[in-house]
């Protein structure tokens, strides 16, 4: 009987021992829990939320932008129907005149559209496209391309995907996020469709097919913009046309006379919003 005992007793102890020597089962390793939507979702959240975080700056002021000799960018921005297309889609059909401005609320940014309006036969003629892009979200760009009926193609980059990456992308501080929201009823987050408060610093630039830039304009003050006739010049020097040195003496006269315009058009409240922002 002892015997018998004995021999069970080890027996227990030996499944005792086999069980202790299984490996523990992580539930980190199981295939349902590696990639759920909501984890999913959260880890693009923060990863989007952090290449933003590390490309803008507190003061328009600073921004430190991609000059001539660089490269635009990847990214993905949305048409005005909410379709994803990327700048390797956009920027390599033809040379580009690329438009960067804050938003339709904006009445300085659609002002200097309305002028670049004019230009755009001369820019087509050479074999350039126009496009214009802004943090709006696409519900808000009919703002821009419906009420000004304008003959090129407004992006959406609400994310500042491609503004960020251009080195334009700044902080607007909660006292002027207020003001505009409060006394101005420009609801910066609605515009959006983010909770980011960034904006670009206004920007022009001319890239070729490759996506090479071959001009850069840009001012952290909002209220001076590249004269219209001066982009035209850029681009018929830089598509070799006859016209651009009969033009370059002209736009020098006029260069700067747009920005003396809005500044005095600035008197009225609504083109003041914003005036606190780096300037």
């Amino acid at each position: 009987m002892r015997t018998k005992l004995s021999i069970v007793a080890v027996l227990s102890l030996c499944l005792a021992a086999v069980e202790g020597c299984k490996p523990e089962e992580r539930p980190s390793e199981r295939p349902s829990e590696r990639s759920t939507p909501e984890a999913s979702g959260e880890e693009v959240s923060t990863t989007v939320e952090s290449e933003i975080e590390q490309n803008f700056v507190d003061d328009a002021s600073l921004v430190k932008p991609l000059e001539v000799g660089d490269t635009i960018p990847f990214a993905v921005l949305r048409d005005i129907s909410g379709r994803d297309v990327d700048t390797d889609e956009l920027f390599t059909q033809k040379p580009t005149v690329l438009i960067i401005y804050r938003g339709g609320w904006c009445p300085f940014c659609t002002r200097h559209l309305a002028r670049i309006e004019t230009i755009i036969p001369d820019i087509e003629a050479l074999g350039y496209q126009l496009i214009a892009v802004s943090p709006d979200q696409p519900s808000k760009l009919e703002i821009t391309s419906g009420d000004l009926e304008l003959p090129f193609k407004v992006y959406s980059d609400s994310n500042l995907d491609l503004i960020s990456g251009l080195g334009l992308a700044f902080r607007v501080d909660d006292e002027t996020f207020n003001k505009y929201k409060n006394e101005y009823q420009i609801d910066l987050e609605a515009f959006s469709g983010e909770d980011h408060h960034l904006l670009p610093v206004p920007a022009v630039y001319i890239v070729d097919d490759e996506k090479k830039i071959e001009f850069a304009y840009y001012n952290p003050d909002y209220k001076v913009r590249v004269d219209a006739d001066e982009i035209l010049a850029q681009v018929r020097k830089l598509a070799g046309s006859p016209l651009s040195e009969e033009s370059s003496e002209s736009d020098e006269n006029t260069e700067g006379s747009e920005s003396a315009e809005e500044n005095a058009e600035g008197t009225e409240s609504a083109d003041d919003t914003g005036s606190s922002e780096g300037e």
